[in-house]
């Protein structure tokens, strides 16, 4: 089978059996392009990703009639700036895919477009569930190497898509497939820091997050891309910067020297980044006690914010904020709002939140002291937090 039609079967599999039924029956075949589509697509196909897979084939779909358009459109003659495909916009991309231009010359020949991912239903959640533990761990293992091997040959988007769904299958995997996907991500590294200088913003961020996910020692990799970073900070987006940060703060690498390069991207373009992206920037610079620039900033654009975000997200936010060297309390009041507003929390989650508005309080002045009143809005466990809080404990 042609090399380009494993790609695109790679692409539409539906199910982790079929992706590694794909790479048994054409494992000769396999190049750095199918292992990164391979791995890609197992990264959708974990358990909890359904919501994903949704988007994925949503994507799948706008890429088809995209490609279309612009077929019949050079056929006629005419020129269009549309992207190929989906993944080529940077507001379209999913985490893990790296962005890319395909765009064609207005003088070249029409394409068959026989790369886009055919269209089906989206992948079934039961199938979805089964996950990796229907597949021979001899078999993973084996394929976690391959990818290992052919990462050399490929180049920095490949390199970047390998690392990120080999540390998905470490979230995933048995310890066995955990320590094949760390040796693997050693392999990876090596190539990635060689590749530094020609990876976009969504490839340093995919890097530094798959070494931190899999709990990899590796700090010459971080100082690489730190300085690759410190260079050229514009081109990570919203997203990137937040994960990297996240990254930089689980390795206990240089947080100081990150949060240097990307300030003038949080401080001033904070509303761009979403609610989630928010609550990471937060909790990295309080857990490395610095930035409060930043905190200041994420403060000011989180309020708008906080309906996009999960009980999970709300907690670590409260946790951040009320951890930081100054207490922002029109962040945690809206924090504390969204929390009331939820159905249900889970008790860690409850207790966190519940936590974080004891410590604003007590870090309020009190007016008897002759310090100045607490400013408006000054956060107290108020009784709808507490009986909201209580009821899911």
């Amino acid at each position: 089978m042609d090399p380009s039609h494993i790609t695109v079967r790679l692409r539409g599999a539906r199910s982790c059996a079929q992706v590694l039924d794909l790479w048994r029956q054409h494992q000769p075949q396999f190049s750095a392009v199918q292992y990164a589509a391979a791995l890609t697509t197992l990264s959708y196909l974990r358990p909890g990703q359904e919501e994903a897979n949704r988007r994925r084939h949503r994507a799948v779909v706008v890429a088809r009639a995209a490609a279309r358009r612009r077929s019949q459109g050079l056929q006629n003659g005419f020129t269009s700036d549309e992207p190929l495909f989906a993944s080529d916009s940077q507001n379209s991309s999913e985490p893990g895919e790296v962005r890319h231009n395909m765009a064609q010359p207005a003088h070249s020949q029409p394409r068959r477009f026989r790369h886009s991912a055919p269209l089906h239903p989206p992948a079934d959640p039961a199938e979805i569930a089964a996950g990796l533990a229907a597949i021979p761990m001899k078999d993973l293992q084996r394929f976690v190497g391959g990818a290992a091997r052919m990462v050399r040959q490929g180049t920095a988007r490949e390199t970047a898509t390998i690392a990120y769904g080999l540390a998905c299958l470490h979230q995933e995997g048995a310890p066995p497939l955990q320590r094949a996907c760390e040796a693997g991500l050693w392999a990876v590294g090596k190539c990635a820091r060689a590749r530094v200088g020609k990876m976009i913003g969504q490839g340093l961020a995919n890097v530094v997050w798959a070494v931190a996910t899999a709990q990899c020692n590796q700090p010459e990799t971080f100082a690489v891309y730190l300085d690759e970073i410190s260079r050229r900070p514009w081109d990570l987006s919203a997203r990137d910067v937040a994960a990297t940060l996240w990254a930089f703060t689980v390795a206990r690498a240089n947080v100081a020297g990150l949060v240097d390069a990307v300030r003038p991207t949080v401080v001033r373009g904070a509303d761009e980044f979403n609610g989630l992206d928010l609550v990471q920037v937060a909790w990295s610079c309080s857990t490395a006690s610095v930035g409060q620039d930043l905190l200041d900033a994420v403060g000011a654009a989180l309020p708008a914010r906080c309906e996009q975000l999960t009980p999970q997200g709300v907690a670590i936010g409260a946790w951040a904020f009320a951890r930081g060297l100054v207490l922002d309390d029109r962040a945690l009041g809206a924090l504390a709002d969204r929390a009331v507003s939820l159905p249900a929390m889970k008790p860690r989650d409850s207790a966190q939140v519940l936590w974080a508005l004891a410590v604003s309080a007590s870090r309020q002045p009190s007016p008897s002291s002759g310090s100045e009143a607490p400013p408006t809005g000054a956060l107290r466990p108020h009784a709808a937090m507490q009986a909201t809080c209580c009821q899911d404990l």
